[in-house]
């Protein structure tokens, strides 16, 4: 078996949201277990187009495919984002772009976006999305990146989901800034696991079927298994009762297409994960199948321990057809 791939803490965090999935054409890449693909850019073919632009210095062309994404959900527009966010050297560009047209929303939310992944200019990135949020407080986007900005900069818990329940009253269902609050609301942070396993469970009863929303519950699970096991003993994921649970979830997240175009990545690898470690492998294969080459860092190098297992599983989905 391949050696896994190297993880820290600052890459976990960083691919909290980063990934998605469904209803848009993977790139046409053989599946197999060398072959994993975690950058939404290298799944998505708009987002490889986007990312791309963004590397040739077309700043303006790259915001373009970004802000076309609001049209379909607020995660997705987050996701893209969150990739121009990450393309290196692209700085100069973007200034450039930015004395050209100074009050290019998109423009200036992907400059906030660089710098909240930037250690060294924070507190100035959030005093910038303070003052965003006030110009437009019906734009969801500010407020993830201020919850965001509360995970890279450990603000406590409490204020993070300050943050979340501002944003809420104006994108109930942001897939995006629910992961990155369950982030925020770990122990490790001044929160609590019952804290993260209450939230998933109440932004799951009000989402659609389909919702990627309908992943947390198993994403909270399997931090609070990593947190207090070192991602060991997997005996805590196996209980009947919270067994079922997700099993229900998993049921509401398949009974209709997913409603973020990107999002389901993240989703279909915390519930084949989630599976695969409880004992589930029917199911797990079912997500890793619709998955194909793709998966989400993040579930994925938490349960590295287990990849053996785990490999055994998507070699099974993989063979027997890629995505669903």
């Amino acid at each position: 078996m391949p050696e896994p791939e190297p993880s820290s803490a600052a890459a976990r965090r960083r691919t909290v949201c980063a990934i998605g999935h469904d209803h848009l054409a993977f790139e046409p890449v053989e599946p197999s277990t060398t072959s994993a693909l975690y950058d939404p850019a290298d799944i998505f073919p708009d987002l490889k187009r986007a990312r791309a632009r963004a590397q040739e210095g077309d700043v303006t062309g790259a915001l373009q495919t970004v802000a076309m994404q609001r049209r379909r959900s607020e995660t997705d527009h987050a996701i893209a984002l969150g990739v121009l966010a990450r393309v290196p050297g692209l700085d100069d560009a973007l200034e450039t772009h930015l004395r050209r047209a100074p009050r290019d929303l998109e423009a200036r939310l992907l400059r906030l976006h660089r710098a909240v992944l930037d250690p060294d200019a924070y507190p100035a990135v959030d005093q910038a999305l303070v003052q965003m949020c006030a110009e437009d407080p019906h734009d969801a986007t500010p407020w993830y990146l201020r919850i965001l900005t509360a995970d890279e900069r450990r603000v406590p818990a409490q204020e993070a989901f300050r943050r979340y329940e501002r944003l809420s009253r104006v994108e109930l269902h942001h897939f995006a800034a629910q992961r990155a609050l369950l982030h925020c609301l770990r122990p490790a942070a001044g929160g609590s696991w019952h804290d993260g396993i209450t939230l998933a469970t109440r932004v799951a009863a009000d989402a659609a079927d389909g919702s990627p929303e309908h992943s947390l519950l198993a994403a909270a699970h399997l931090g609070r298994w990593h947190d207090l096991t070192d991602g060991r003993s997997t005996d805590d994921l196996c209980g009947p009762e919270l067994v079922a649970q997700v099993e229900a979830a998993a049921d509401r997240f398949l009974a209709a297409p997913c409603t973020s175009a990107y999002a389901g990545v993240v989703a279909h690898t915390e519930l084949a994960v989630y599976f695969g470690l409880a004992g589930r492998p029917g199911r797990a294969v079912a997500h890793f199948r619709a998955l194909g080459a793709a998966l989400a860092r993040g579930p994925w190098e938490a349960a590295v321990r287990h990849h053996e297992r785990l490999t055994t599983l998507r070699d099974e989905a993989l063979a027997s057809g890629g995505p669903a």
